[in-house]
């Protein structure tokens, strides 16, 4: 459900959704100077992906962000919508085009997106979708952050 209404509201005005993995016709959208809107914080399968740092939790990151931007040379604007009070609707916050950027090491590049989302997420916690599932699939040497808690667990929690 959550999928859906994002696609429906992404595409109301006109604007294309490209699939996350049709990157063929991203760089085209590129190329012909059409703006782009890319997750580079959404959590991706293990094919292609590096574990780069996110609240100091290890996450498999894209970092198709930096390949893109050097295939084509867009500008990078990071931006934040936030949720005013009440009903009174919403704020963009569009920051300037990212320097330097790409790098020539494309986990440094995501490093630096992750940063600047976490800078965010502590400023409107609240705000941020917890509910997605990003630190999904780590080595062994990490907690299952998202493994249910054993039966005889949560019935002693239900005891007590």
């Amino acid at each position: 459900a959550l999928a859906y209404m994002q696609s429906r509201y992404r595409c109301r005005n006109g604007a294309r959704a490209i699939r996350r993995d049709d990157i063929r016709s991203m760089v085209a959208a590129l190329k012909n100077n059409e703006c782009v809107w890319f997750a580079p914080d959404q959590s991706y399968r293990k094919k292609g992906a590096e574990m780069v740092p996110l609240f100091g939790i290890p996450a498999a990151t894209n970092t198709a962000t930096s390949r893109i931007a050097r295939l084509t040379g867009a500008a990078v604007l990071p931006y934040f919508v936030e949720r005013l009070p009440g009903t009174s609707g919403y704020r963009l916050v569009i920051l300037p085009p990212m320097e330097n950027f790409p790098s020539d090491v494309p986990c440094e590049d995501a490093a630096r997106f992750h940063r600047l989302i976490e800078e965010h997420v502590r400023a409107v916690p609240d705000q941020y979708l917890w509910i997605h599932r990003r630190f999904k699939g780590l080595s062994a040497d990490y907690p299952d952050y998202y493994r249910k808690a054993a039966p005889e667990r949560a019935r002693a929690a239900s005891v007590n």
